[in-house]
């Protein structure tokens, strides 16, 4: 379940403003543990799974990637909580899917019979939802992104033309529909229409 064109969230970070010795060595291990975490799936999984009962601070890492806009440009800095288990519609996330981490938002959340416990994401640059994943699957929600010398939340997702908005809710219905049938089945039929996009460009084809 591959996403090539989703923001991968790999810690190369670093601070531009002028840190004293303790906010530096802070910042050092913040990013350090970031990069062992991000690099990972395995390493970001059993992290979560102890952070869980505990409050610790978040790591840094960097996006790779444009599938977020401008809300998370390529090279962007940002900060993952963790172990949070806040992952609401309209939350920027970071999660593992085929092994790696990606940064994007969530859509939909299902909060009742077998699609509980299930998101849909989506970048905000892309017009395809992405295939459903596990809460299970969450690292924790991008808490802070870094402009310039400043960390700040990220920003609500930009408005996209309206066409692109309609073909993404009926492509989000199906997928919501087919995952209150089988998550199965909704990972299936979301991950052959976006490799078929990637293949075809059918979306472009169809809006433009």
């Amino acid at each position: 379940m591959a996403r090539p064109d989703s923001a991968t969230a790999v810690d190369t970070s670093r601070d531009g403003s002028p840190l004293r010795a303790t906010e530096r060595h802070d910042s050092e291990r913040l990013r350090a543990a970031g990069a062992f975490i991000c690099g990972d799936a395995g390493r970001a999984r059993a992290a979560v799974s102890l952070l869980r009962t505990y409050e610790a601070e978040p790591v840094e890492s960097e996006v790779h990637g444009t599938s977020m806009g401008s809300v998370l440009p390529h090279a962007a800095h940002i900060r993952i909580a963790l172990g949070s288990d806040a992952c609401d519609v309209g939350q920027v996330i970071a999660f593992m899917a085929g092994g790696k981490v990606f940064v994007h938002r969530v859509v939909y959340r299902g909060r009742f019979g077998i699609a509980r416990n299930h998101l849909i994401t989506q970048g905000d640059a892309m017009r395809l939802p992405d295939p459903p994943i596990a809460e299970a699957d969450v690292l924790g929600p991008v808490v802070e992104v870094q402009c310039g010398t400043a960390w700040r939340p990220p920003d609500p997702a930009a408005r996209a033309p309206r066409r692109d908005r309609l073909l993404a809710f009926a492509v989000l219905a199906i997928g919501i529909t087919c995952l209150h049938v089988s998550p199965r089945l909704a990972v299936w039929l979301i991950d052959r229409l976006g490799v078929a996009d990637r293949r075809l460009g059918w979306t472009r084809a169809l809006l433009y």
